[in-house]
């Protein structure tokens, strides 16, 4: 018991305290990261399909406006 007592008197707060603020950013960095990684994920299927249906429709435009595009 009286080793317990003596290593909670010799506590090094200056050690510690930053160390849990370290931690704490980095679990908070990820906790956001993982969040706007999931809400970009969700997003990023319908902005491809997006470009992919102006690209398409551009190219129809011009094949009609007699500007045909050799791909």
């Amino acid at each position: 018991m009286e080793k317990i007592v003596d290593f909670i008197n010799e506590f090094s707060w200056d050690f510690f305290i930053p160390l849990i603020i370290i931690v704490v950013c980095i679990v908070y960095f990820i906790v956001a990261f993982s969040i706007e990684n999931k809400r970009v994920n969700k997003n990023r299927k319908d902005v491809q399909q997006k470009i992919v249906n102006e690209e398409f429709a551009k190219k129809i435009a011009d094949k009609y406006k007699g500007n045909d595009v050799i791909e």
